[in-house]
């Protein structure tokens, strides 16, 4: 191939980038801290010996029956009120009643009998209606309190200590319940757990739960002014309910407002909102089933919190969304996770320390983020097609890209250093790798072979590996041409056959653009342009790299 032809194909590429660049321009179009803490719990008057264990019934009649001869349960009329703390269960079969714990305690009996019968410390079945419980201190239970009853009110009431992975404070499965001013902290799983309907959640503080702060599924609730701290996650949604169609049911926005918090700012959770701009102060962000949002200039830092944790916490949750973009964000100990039902999402220009980001949509952008010292995968692209995972900074992370089950992406132009692994591969086919800069890794590169839930061995294929830095490349460049002259063992059988021999300069993707879809399609456009730059460069590089191996080959030995 000659010189004028290389000329000319750079031409052709240089027209094709402008017209594709005209084709995809787009037309104009309260601080609350609060100092509640498993320490200040653990030294509420819980009575550490159990001098009496019991099951206590309030039956469907009004009567008390009560395992231990003596009762501390005073009735007055439908008013039970404690005389003093209750070692054991209490169940709760009347309707129309008022449970009053003077600020007695309710605390885990130790018996196997009752531990295997009841675990959990009040009951109110369901078709009990009319029910207020109040004024009680509860601990050291499995979970707390089961709610299957309706139109109930559970208010001033304090849970610490109970143990259940997965639901330790309070499961509502009833319908039309008010959750009010409970303080349910220091539990190991969910804070409260909702599956009924119409139930509203309000002025609680929920914190440092070992799970979700408020689980609940997609049913009507009503979440408000809740402070969440310290939690593994402040919510969880559990698309649980469908519609006639199959469909899950969707909550609305004035579900979940900004009265709530997370560590202090504002919690947005939005469903079906178009055309915004996600406010400065937001400490936890949703968008589910959204268009045209942009989320930036946040700063979130989680880093005082105890989380010892290597799971994420994401403090952006993107899903069933469109044209989202996510940029300039500062997060510390936080994280970005992007759903696989999203289309067109860009994440770029974000500092994350001791963060990570994981995509799994289609034709998601991750551009320009500086992640690190995370503890876990940096950027994860996951059952994904068409993305692009570009001019990123990755240093001192576990792993920094991870390409999950993913075809057609393109991994360009980033710096990966001092990570125990640069780039992690699970049954990802058909990618591309080019142009990064591998520096200091323990690994720069690697393959997990045995892909759940298969057993067998299996291979990534198709995937690219070409003109990339690798800082334990130790060939020589005799022609200057940039290129190494002996191609470079990545791992196993994968190989770089054109290592460069000075690390890439990232070239700055900072636009200062505001409209969502204007965002997008401008990095979009940039994305295109590299590609083909990249292509077109390649081809010139390789162009010259053959002819000096021909020259090579056509000079006679000595």
């Amino acid at each position: 191939m000659s010189y004028k032809l290389a000329v000319s194909l750079i031409i052709f590429l240089v027209v094709l980038s402008g017209v594709i660049y005209l084709v995809l321009l787009p037309n104009p179009i309260s601080d609350i801290q609060t100092q509640t803490s498993t320490e200040t719990l653990n030294t509420l008057p819980f009575a550490q010996t159990q001098t009496s264990q019991r099951l206590i019934e309030i039956q469907t009649d009004g009567s008390i029956f009560d395992s231990d001869p003596v009762t501390p349960l005073k009735r007055s009329g439908n008013v039970y009120t404690f005389s003093g703390d209750i070692n054991g269960h209490i169940d709760i079969q009347k309707s129309g009643i008022t449970l009053d714990g003077a600020g007695y305690t309710l605390r885990k009996a130790d018996t196997q009998e009752l531990w295997r019968n009841f675990r959990h410390g009040l009951g109110i079945h369901q078709g009990v209606d009319g029910v207020t419980v109040k004024n009680i201190q509860i601990a050291d239970y499995w979970n707390a309190i089961n709610l299957a009853g309706s139109n109930s009110i559970v208010t001033n009431i304090t849970i610490t200590r109970c143990t259940a992975t997965d639901i330790s404070g309070i499961l509502v499965s009833g319908s039309n319940n008010i959750i009010q001013n409970c303080h349910i902290v220091g539990n190991s799983g969910n804070g409260i757990h909702v599956e009924g309907s119409n139930n509203a959640i309000l002025d609680n503080i929920i914190a440092d739960n070992g799970r979700w702060g408020i689980f609940f599924h997609n049913a009507p609730i009503k979440l408000r002014s809740n402070i969440l701290n310290n939690n593994y996650e402040p919510f969880c949604l559990y698309e649980y309910n469908k519609d006639a169609s199959g469909q899950p049911v969707k909550i609305k926005s004035n579900y979940i407002d900004s009265t709530n918090l997370v560590e202090g700012k504002s919690v947005y959770y939005w469903v079906n909102e178009q055309d915004k701009t996600v406010p400065s102060n937001a400490g936890y962000v949703v968008l589910d089933n959204c268009k045209n949002i942009v989320v930036e200039n946040l700063e979130i830092n989680w880093s005082s919190l105890n989380k010892v944790s290597t799971l994420p916490d994401y403090v952006i949750r993107i899903s069933n969304s469109d044209n989202i973009v996510v940029k300039n964000n500062f997060l510390t100990q936080t994280d970005i996770w992007c759903a696989s039902s999203n289309q067109n999402v860009l994440i770029c220009n974000n500092n994350l320390t001791i963060g990570s980001i994981y995509s799994a949509g289609f034709g998601t952008s991750i551009l320009g983020n500086s992640i690190f010292q995370s503890k876990k995968i940096a950027i994860t692209v996951a059952t994904a097609a068409e993305a692009v995972v570009a001019q990123n900074v990755l240093i001192n992370c576990d792993t920094g890209i991870s390409l999950n089950h993913c075809a057609l992406t393109s991994v360009m132009n980033n710096t990966l250093k001092e990570c125990r692994w640069g780039i992690y591969l699970y049954n990802a086919n058909d990618n591309t790798i080019t142009q990064n800069n591998f520096i200091d890794n323990v690994q720069h590169a690697g393959e997990d072979h045995y892909v759940w839930p298969f057993t067998a061995y299996y291979l990534s294929v198709n995937t690219t590996w070409d003109r990339n830095y690798w800082s334990t490349y130790t060939g020589i460049d005799a022609d200057g041409d940039g290129i190494g002259d002996t191609p470079y063992v990545v791992f196993e059988n994968i190989t770089d056959y054109y290592p460069l021999m000075t690390m890439i300069d990232l070239p700055d993707v900072s636009v200062p653009l505001s409209d969502p879809s204007e965002i997008f399609f401008k990095y979009s456009t940039v994305a295109v342009l590299v590609l083909i730059v990249g292509v077109g460069v390649g081809t010139i590089v390789s162009l010259f790299y053959f002819k000096k191996k021909q020259n090579k080959q056509e000079t006679p030995n000595p």
